[in-house]
């Protein structure tokens, strides 16, 4: 005995798979070492730090910095 299965059902079912591949494509950032403690800084001292930055998600990361 077969059943024929709605075209509606097929259709949500594809429409469900391509959704959840769109969400799962997306950047992903891993900082290596996310924070960092400068310490007792005297004012008027510069202080500089390096964030080593990975994108692991699939679409380019986009990351923008702005100064203090």
């Amino acid at each position: 005995m077969f059943r024929t299965i709605p075209y509606s059902v097929v259709l949500s079912m594809f429409m469900l798979a391509v959704m959840t591949g769109l969400c799962l494509a997306a950047p992903r950032i891993e900082i290596a070492e996310p924070l960092f403690d400068a310490g007792e800084v005297l004012e008027g001292k510069d202080v500089s730090h390096e964030f080593v930055l990975k994108n692991i998600g699939s679409d380019p990361l986009i990351v923008t910095v702005k100064p203090c």
